[in-house]
């Protein structure tokens, strides 16, 4: 190999090695992939806890209960008066309640009742009630869901 070829060689295996070794350090030094993370900074609109809430929102009761009623308009005094409602939804943890009121919307009996799934619920009250004028209330949770007015004679 003449003199020439060899400084060839040699500059040819001086630049290999010189791409070697910058790819391996490249390697090396190279950082990882960023991660993608998301903070959420603005405050979630529905996440109330802690607030002092002091606006009234509508509740739609079509949404939750689909019908409710009386077995009778009007009862004779001892005679058990029945209440039921049929509800649309009946999420885990859903306690349903009746809340028997006097003509002058004093409480005089309270039911509650958890509906474990279940979408139909009666409530009966057996206590004797004077002539008059009554009401019962459903709730479904802490809303009120339905409301009807009866008599006993």
């Amino acid at each position: 190999m003449d003199n020439h070829s060899m400084r060839r060689l040699a500059a040819v295996s001086a630049l290999l090695l010189a791409v070697i070794a910058c790819r391996q350090e490249s390697t090396q030094n190279a950082l990882p992939p960023p991660r993608l993370q998301t903070t959420n900074t603005a405050p979630d609109p529905a996440d109330l806890r802690g607030k002092m809430v002091q606006e009234v929102l509508a509740f739609d009761r079509s949404r939750i209960i689909e019908r409710s009623s009386m077995s009778k308009p009007s009862y004779t005094s001892g005679e058990p008066i029945a209440f039921t409602m049929w509800l649309r939804e009946s999420p885990e943890g859903l306690q349903t309640r009746a809340e028997w009121l006097d003509a002058n919307g004093k409480k005089i009996h309270e039911e509650l009742r958890p509906m474990k799934g279940e979408k139909v619920v009666t409530f009966t009250l057996t206590q004797k009630l004077p002539p008059g004028h009554y009401r019962v209330a459903g709730y479904w949770g802490g809303n009120q869901a339905a409301d009807h007015e009866f008599d006993v004679k």
